[in-house]
């Protein structure tokens, strides 16, 4: 049984549906050594109808370009949350027709202050995709490509202009947060989380982490793992941490 969603709002209904699930997961079996190493290596695919689209967050999934993928998934518990810093001359706006020009701008910007290659590309465009903009004193100096799920929203880009008077990131993050709370959810996945680069996220309140099993609030061993993420420059390290 399921709730019915309204997509304007995200939020459940108490009328319940019988449904049948039609969820399946397929594997791709893309690379391994077994002379060298024992090392297996492949991706997990789902097939995933909207009324699923709640299990399949629950159970690790988060989707990009429109196929789902499985990962060290991360989210906020919203009742958990709890305020971080605030500055009275920056606000946030949403809209979902965005100025994708200037938007790049910030985007290059980011990358080049974080010494991050570009791998991903935040401007495939969705009917899914609400963008916040944030602005410091009118400017616009950052942005967030927010994506929706039936039951569920994702916080899955964000960039911004370093500014060394206030933490930017941070702030975003309030405003990301409490869009998400006026919608009515319990979550705001924030990605996932590898490297160095996240284990910011461990320090945020209501953190937790798809360990493949179930959700953890284990902090120090989520960035244990991300810390071995970032150590890993062989196949061999990397043969060796894989589970036999």
């Amino acid at each position: 049984e399921i709730y019915q969603c309204d997509w304007s709002s995200d939020v459940c209904s108490s009328d319940l549906i019988i449904i049948i699930t039609s969820m399946k997961v397929t594997y791709d079996h893309y690379y391994g050594q077994m002379e060298n190493h024992s090392l297996q290596l492949y991706t997990a695919n789902l097939e995933c109808d909207e009324h699923e689209e709640r299990h399949a967050l629950a159970s690790g999934w988060l989707l990009y370009n429109g196929t789902w993928y499985q990962s060290r998934s991360t989210r906020i518990c919203l009742a958990d949350w709890k305020q971080l810093q605030r500055y009275d001359y920056c606000r946030a706006s949403f809209t979902t027709n965005p100025d994708i020009k200037k938007y790049r701008e910030i985007w290059s910007a980011y990358l080049e202050s974080k010494s991050y290659p570009r791998i991903y590309n935040p401007f495939e465009l969705s009917s899914r995709d609400v963008w916040m903009e944030y602005y410091v004193n009118d400017e616009l100096l950052g942005f967030t490509k927010l994506l929706r799920y039936q039951f569920g929203l994702e916080s899955q880009f964000n960039a911004y202009v370093p500014d060394t008077k206030i933490k930017i990131g941070l702030d975003m993050l309030n405003y990301e947060v409490n869009y998400a709370i006026s919608r009515g959810l319990e979550y705001l996945y924030i990605g996932s989380g590898y490297e160095n680069g996240s284990k910011y996220k461990a320090k945020l309140s209501g953190f937790e982490w798809w360990t493949g099993s179930e959700w953890s609030r284990d902090t120090e061993k989520y960035i244990d793992l991300c810390d071995r993420d970032s150590k890993i420059t062989t196949i061999k390290e990397l043969s060796n941490i894989t589970p036999q």
